[in-house]
């Protein structure tokens, strides 16, 4: 006779902090609905930017006085080129996803959940969007856990979820409709080929090291960029039992600016 079914809450905590490559902007000095100036300058001419294949610059002529000064009990920067400071942040919308439904460890099936975090900045480099697991495997309840997924084609993700012969797994999906990485669009058939950006594609493993999931080579708008992750987590319908448990998987997002 069955006994009755194990019931599986799948919790993942998510740890959120943002990385600067450069200072904070603490403030600008001019706004509105469709623009924002960090810093301005009155002087006698100079070209605010200039780029070949060689080189960049940024120039202004009239200024005084600019450059770093410093002492004991204080650190100045003078001159419109030395205010010019990066700014990045990064919209938390999500701090917690419950994958759902709960699962049965003898009958099988899926839970799936869904995370969500915006990434504005200034930089004209642009952002990567980063994450991790704390631990491998990444969803663990003592000393039981799922496996990470595997995908079919190691360092490649998969064009759709595919548990094969493993007992139970987890992975997720990462998806920005403007920013997403190559190895995360696909040509229909499969991934890290083709510009296809499509929801629910593309499944891959976390492990404890940073895993790109949005990358941009330029600034973003005022209002940022939504950088969706689905999770999902599988126990297979016909091969062994997963033990009973709350399954938690602890994760870090990391906004740095390029």
């Amino acid at each position: 006779m069955l006994r009755d079914t194990i019931k599986y809450f799948l919790i993942i905590i998510l740890a959120l902090p943002v990385i600067l490559s450069g200072f904070n902007a603490f403030a600008y000095v001019r706004s509105s609905d469709n623009y924002r100036i960090q810093s301005d300058s009155v002087n006698s001419g100079g070209t605010d930017e200039s780029f070949s294949d060689s080189y960049k610059a940024w120039d202004t002529v009239g200024e005084a006085g600019t450059g770093q000064s410093a002492s004991d009990n204080y650190n100045l920067s003078a001159g419109y080129r030395q205010l010019e400071e990066n700014y990045i942040a990064m919209t938390v919308a999500t701090t917690s996803i419950k994958l759902l439904p709960g699962l049965s460890g003898l009958l099988g099936g899926t839970a799936s959940g869904t995370g969500s975090w915006s990434v504005s900045t200034d930089s004209i480099s642009g952002y990567s969007l980063r994450i991790r697991a704390t631990s491998s495997p990444a969803l663990k309840a003592g000393l039981n856990s799922f496996e990470d997924y595997t995908p079919q084609t190691a360092g490649t993700p998969d064009l759709n979820w595919n548990l094969q012969t493993a007992n139970s797994e987890f992975g997720f999906s990462p998806y920005n409709l403007y920013s997403q990485p190559d190895k995360y669009k696909n040509n229909t058939t499969a991934c890290n080929a083709g510009t296809n950006i499509d929801e629910q594609k593309c499944w891959y493993n976390l492990t404890t090291s940073d895993e790109t999931i949005a990358y941009k080579n330029s600034r973003t708008g005022i209002s940022g960029e939504e950088t969706k992750v689905y999770f999902r987590a599988e126990i297979n319908t016909s091969s062994g039992i997963q033990e009973p448990g709350e399954y938690t998987a602890t994760l870090v997002i990391t906004a740095v600016t390029n």
